[in-house]
């Protein structure tokens, strides 16, 4: 996790169901790791933290060439290690997993891992952070974490406009076609 150039995270609904969201936040912030979530009911990492990217999609644009994917209580995406089988859900070449889930029977279950962990994703999350804490100093905390937030903030940032705009356009193409509080109005100049 600290060597690797481009780390993902997946938040799984294990994280709500062992009420863990601030380690999630805390392991994901000491290390500056962006953050996706599996699709579900629940909120298991807050979507307008800087370093969230959304929901899982296969193809993620960021990070790009990710090299590591750390998987925290969750099922793992559908995806093919196979890009000419199936070119839009592919797994990463040469990507490393480390998946961590209560339910061992769902642990590499689709990809092999490079390291599993079967355990609560609270008491997990809390001992990745305190590892990482007690190997490194602070300086080098800082050092892997800082352009790692950089980077994330920006993307998300970008992001986050483009849903803006996308959304500002909607409201401006769906007012030139007439609102339900429009067509009264105009009814009422009529009469």
């Amino acid at each position: 996790i600290v060597e690797a150039k481009n780390p993902l995270l997946i938040a799984g609904h294990e994280i709500t169901r062992a009420k863990a969201q601030k380690e999630m936040i805390a392991f994901a912030e000491l290390l500056g790791i962006p953050v996706t979530r599996e699709r579900g009911l629940f909120l298991d990492f807050p979507s307008m933290h800087p370093l969230f990217l959304g929901d899982f999609v296969a193809n993620m644009r960021f990070p790009r060439n990710m090299d590591l994917i750390v998987n925290i209580g969750g099922q793992f995406p559908r995806m093919s290690e196979n890009a000419e089988a199936d070119p839009f859900v592919f797994l990463p070449k040469g990507v490393k997993i480390i998946h961590a889930r209560i339910e061992p029977d769902d642990i590499a279950r689709l990809f092999p891992t490079s390291f599993s962990i079967a355990g609560d994703a609270g008491h997990t999350l809390r001992d990745l952070t305190d590892a990482v804490k007690s190997m490194l100093t602070q300086e080098r905390i800082e050092a892997i974490r800082k352009p790692r937030l950089e980077a994330a903030s920006k993307f998300t940032s970008a992001l986050r406009e483009s849903w803006r705009r996308a959304a500002q356009a909607d409201r401006d193409l769906r007012g030139e076609r007439g609102s339900g509080r429009r067509v009264p109005r105009a009814a009422r100049g009529l009469l």
